[in-house]
């Protein structure tokens, strides 16, 4: 990810800086609704700043502010779009590792939950390859884990 500004890189955190000397024209609201998106679809655990009060100290306005510009058009539309974007095969690898490491945590009550979804994804897989369905509300909580296990050890094999 070279070149990328995102919360994790110095770049970042001078791209803020600027932002929050930025006019309070709607060109400046723009500079800090920038870096703003940038900051959300970044994962929690790479934020920096990690509190939204923190960004918003960093940007030079309010809470209420970043709140304000949520319900924007722009921000909007440009989250949506830098959403689709970010969401790559390697984050979707990402994302379907830590379902299974929570499906099959003993001690993760949502456990089941990721087990679920982790099968849901992977029966949508397999109808665009045109295997057969299976039904996962009928499967009990020990048989999801059991196909999980399946199921992850045939993807990565």
């Amino acid at each position: 990810m070279d070149g990328v500004i995102t919360p994790e890189t110095d770049e970042f955190l001078d791209q803020a800086t600027n932002a929050s000397t930025a006019d309070k024209t709607r060109e400046g609201a723009i500079a800090r609704m920038d870096v703003y998106v940038e900051w959300l679809i970044t994962p929690k655990e790479l934020r920096n700043p990690r509190t939204k009060k923190d960004l918003a100290i960093l940007l030079g306005v309010s809470d209420n502010t970043l709140r304000r510009y949520e319900s924007d058009s722009w921000l909007k539309t440009e989250f949506i779009r830098r959403s689709r974007a970010a969401f790559t095969v390697a984050r979707a690898s990402d994302i379907i590792e830590t379902l299974y490491v929570r499906a099959m945590d003993p001690n993760d009550p949502q456990g089941v939950t990721a087990a679920r979804t982790l099968m849901q994804f992977f029966e949508a897989q397999d109808k665009n390859q045109g295997a057969e369905s299976v039904d996962l509300s009928a499967m009990t909580s020990d048989e999801l884990v059991e196909l999980a296990m399946r199921v992850a050890g045939s993807k990565t094999a």
